[in-house]
């Protein structure tokens, strides 16, 4: 019994650590400051992904909020084609999301070496419907202020993740906002598993990256379980 509910505490701990369900949307307010958020991005190119999603393309992004000012919010992300399989050659040419409840003004930083240099704000994205209020997004290569792809320029398949930093900045008095409807544009694919040269993801929030306390109660929960692993091994019945 004892072995049981060792078993069973661990189990429980790391259900606990692990289990970060998917998220619609994201609240950002000032708890979330130094924290991670993972989002994973599949690929089509039908209204919607009504179609189904294109094998082997995905990309991903990682957002951190680095800190607040009064009504700025700041972040750092990085961004990653995470493509394969399927998919021989892909570049991600756009990453964005909608923040509302009302749309902010819009600061990207542009180091030399930053891959996304331009803003749109507002802006259509080919396959996606809904409205397009509240949409910001961050483009490689030229297009204008628009979402809807990139003159050239990217992340392709292989690259080093592509890392910034902007500012989102909103009324006076606003404390908290939320961020959803992540996506990204591809661009240059090549795939004898389909046929498209352009495409749209939307990304999946996987949760944020786990704090100290929680990999601390990851070892506990996988000690445990070792330790009652080896119980297990060490009682046994020996018959004449």
């Amino acid at each position: 019994m004892r072995m049981k509910a060792l078993a069973a505490l661990a189990a429980s701990l790391l259900a606990l650590s692990i289990a970060l369900p998917a998220q619609a949307a994201v609240t950002i307010d000032s708890s979330n400051i130094g924290s991670a958020i993972i989002v994973d991005y599949n690929g089509f190119n039908t209204p919607d992904g009504t179609g189904g999603t294109l094998p082997g393309l995905t990309a991903q992004g990682i957002f951190t909020l680095t800190g607040i000012t009064g009504s700025q919010f700041s972040f750092s992300y990085a961004l990653a084609n995470t493509s394969g399989g399927a998919t021989a050659a892909s570049r991600v040419s756009v990453f964005g999301f909608t923040a509302s409840p009302s749309a902010p003004s819009v600061t990207l930083f542009t180091p030399p070496g930053s891959v996304f240099t331009n803003i749109g704000i507002n802006s259509n994205v080919s396959n996606l419907t809904g409205s397009d209020t509240g949409r910001v997004c961050f483009r490689a290569g030229g297009g204008g202020l628009q979402c809807a792809g990139g003159g050239g320029g990217g992340v392709g398949i292989g690259d080093p993740a592509a890392t910034g930093n902007f500012v989102l900045g909103f009324a006076p008095g606003t404390t908290s906002f939320n961020l959803d409807r992540f996506f990204v544009r591809y661009q240059s694919l090549e795939s004898d598993a389909y046929q498209a040269e352009s495409a749209t993801g939307v990304g999946v929030v996987g949760g944020a990256v786990p704090e100290p306390a929680t990999w601390m109660m990851m070892m506990l929960g996988f000690g445990l379980i070792g330790g009652a692993m080896r119980l297990r091994q060490k009682v046994r019945v020996t018959y004449a």
